[in-house]
């Protein structure tokens, strides 16, 4: 009898799971050793806070200042500090002014060339 693919776990193989007929198995990389990544369709050049950074274009504002270590994007009335939550436009934690414009959701808003973004601190930017 022909022994069945199976994954990790031992049940069936998984969608997604890498190898297939029109995919060989991808090779992990030994551990500590860079990986590569896609170069970049396009960038942009956004303004966080007066300081200018460079982004990929399609990227959310709240992708793109992950990507740039900037974790705190506002602050409620009472200091605690606050990003990146829900990442779908559910809740208001990754709330910023974007282009003057105050509490805009920045996980469903697409960078653009130019865009200036503030973070607020000691503010309740919260609708």
């Amino acid at each position: 009898m022909k022994a069945r693919p199976s994954s990790p776990d031992g049940g069936p193989p998984r969608a997604g799971s890498g190898a297939g007929p029109d995919r060989p198995a991808a090779a992990e990389a030994p551990a500590g050793a860079p990986t590569a990544r896609a170069a970049p369709a396009g960038t942009v050049t956004i303004e966080v806070d007066g300081v200018g950074l460079v982004a990929e274009s399609g990227r959310s504002v709240a992708a793109a200042l992950l990507a740039a270590d900037v974790r705190t994007l506002r602050h409620t009335a009472a200091g605690e500090p606050r990003g990146l939550f829900c990442g779908i436009g559910t809740c208001f934690d990754c709330a910023t002014t974007i282009d003057g414009v105050a509490h805009v959701r920045s996980c469903v808003t697409p960078v653009a060339d130019g865009m200036r973004i503030t973070t607020t601190p000691g503010e309740d930017d919260a609708p």
